[in-house]
């Protein structure tokens, strides 16, 4: 714009002078559009990549959800049926739950939003630990009544009938 004014005030000057004031002006503008374009194209490019994460970051979720309800079951099934595959069950969906919240966080902390993750991924891991504990007393205690301490202590009462 500069350059537009100066064109437009040089009446004196010869009209060399004054074309060759003009033709800067639309270097400036073409060179302004350019670096605009680019800005805008690395801005979207970041939007894309944001966007990308966080949907990463959602399917994940999404995922540990899922597991997580495989969790609650199988523990129904460990302490009210005493089923033994549901420890094999507990496993793969804690497992499965814990890689995908290690996905949501690598998603989320390349974008700064990954605060209180840790403290989620901190609880899984102890509940993972309880669970084994669990799972260890049920093996002991056998998971029918023919097995484990309960199994030994039915098969003593049955001895002790006969006598």
């Amino acid at each position: 714009m500069n350059r537009l004014l100066q064109f437009l005030s040089l009446s004196n000057t010869s009209i060399g002078v004054q074309l060759s004031a003009l033709a800067g002006v639309p270097i400036v503008c073409l060179l302004a559009i350019v670096l605009g374009t680019s800005f805008v194209e690395r801005q979207g490019a970041e939007i894309r990549a944001e966007r990308e994460n966080l949907g990463t970051a959602l399917e994940y979720l999404a995922k540990s959800e899922g597991n997580l309800l495989v969790v609650q079951q199988s523990i129904s099934s460990l302490v009210l049926d005493r089923d033994p595959n549901a420890i094999a069950a507990y496993d793969s969906a804690i497992n499965q739950t814990i890689g995908a919240l290690e996905i949501v966080g690598e998603s989320l902390s390349g974008l700064g939003k990954a605060e209180g993750l840790a403290e989620i991924q901190a609880a899984v891991q102890a509940h993972k630990l309880e669970m084994g504990r669990l799972a260890s007393v049920s093996e002991k205690l056998g998971f029918s009544e023919d097995e484990g301490k309960e199994g030994e202590l039915r098969s003593a009462v049955h001895g002790i009938e006969k006598l």
